[in-house]
């Protein structure tokens, strides 16, 4: 997860198998998120 700046926050590793928008949640309890956009999940 980057910034607007394109500067980087988080990191989440997973295994292929999962999917992006089964763990991605995890990542928006970070601290210095107040606004996301996303795009639609490859499944």
């Amino acid at each position: 997860m980057t910034d607007t700046r394109g500067l980087l926050l988080a990191v989440l590793v997973t295994a292929a198998s999962v999917l992006d928008s089964n763990v991605g949640t995890r990542l928006l309890d970070h601290p210095a998120i107040r606004k996301t956009w996303g795009a639609g999940g490859y499944r």
